[in-house]
């Protein structure tokens, strides 16, 4: 008899996209295997392995960075069955159901499409080497002396707790160089041209700073400060707001491409805008 731990994850565009929410009544089971832990193995039905960031905010635990290639690869779409059962040492095995209850047959063939196991690191081994992780995606919180800028990741005593994501290298290039007093976000921009891009954004990073985004907020604000203003329809899931219309305009009229960056800064938190800064690439 199989006893190994399961649980199952419907899938919604809205709510997983971009990240996943374990149920918090199976975190029990991963014992101490993710304390201090910030990576997990997917093992796909064909047994392709994809590594993936690990998270905790307060109870919950979330599958990020790492995520989203999993899904693409694997051709998971908006009502597909995903069921995981818990190998140990933070390894999942997956199994994948389309919406008429058969496995798919898409994914027994996917092929990990993220390259880590050709540069230079082992299964199993962390990534902490070398840095790359960096609270909330270079979430941060202006400090008791608003006069200090404060760099990303040098959380003070007392803040919450917020997601941990793995940082790109371009992404730490510009978190070398970024400093603010506002809390903020640093994105690499990576879409399809064949889609049209949206852009997700966890909702902790704005009710962490005191930004007040109700259900009945349609639009959010992105400004630069070369004076230009872009309205953005918001989409808002269980822990993801995602922005589309208007997001590709700001992508055009700012000449933004594949491998830029962009810093995202709540400015003012009375307002639902965003300040946005552009590094493009190289830099």
């Amino acid at each position: 008899m199989d006893l190994l731990p399961v649980f199952f994850k419907i899938y919604f565009p809205d709510d997983s996209s971009e990240i996943m929410k374990m149920p918090e009544e199976f975190v029990g089971h991963l014992k101490a295997d993710y304390k201090g832990c910030r990576q997990a193995y997917l093992v796909g039905p064909g047994g392709e392995e994809w590594r993936v960031g690990f998270a905790r905010c307060g109870n919950d635990c979330f599958f990020t960075d790492g995520w989203k290639t999993f899904v693409k690869d694997n051709g998971v779409a908006y009502g597909h069955f995903l069921l995981f059962r818990y190998r140990g040492g933070m390894r999942f095995k997956v199994n994948i159901f389309t919406p008429s209850g058969l496995e798919s047959e898409a994914a027994f063939t996917a092929k990990c499409t993220q390259g880590w196991k050709n540069n230079g690191a082992e299964k199993g081994q962390s990534s902490n080497n070398g840095g790359q992780v960096l609270p909330a995606c270079c979430l941060v919180k202006p400090s008791a002396d608003e006069g200090t800028s404060r760099r990303p990741g040098k959380r003070p005593k007392g803040e919450s707790h917020s997601i941990s994501f793995m940082m790109s290298a371009a992404e730490q290039r510009v978190a070398d160089v970024f400093s603010s007093v506002h809390p903020f976000i640093i994105r690499q921009m990576n879409f399809e041209r064949s889609q049209m891009p949206v852009l997700h954004i966890l909702k902790s990073f704005f009710s962490e700073n005191s930004v007040i985004c109700k259900p009945s907020d349609r639009h959010l604000v992105l400004r630069t400060r070369h004076g230009g203003c872009w309205s953005l329809t918001i989409n808002h899931g269980t822990y993801v707001h995602t922005l589309c219309d208007g997001w590709a305009s700001f992508l055009r009229d700012n000449n933004v491409e594949n491998g830029d960056v962009c810093v995202f800064e709540i400015a003012d938190s009375s307002k639902l805008e965003l300040l946005v800064h552009v590094f493009h690439s190289p830099f």
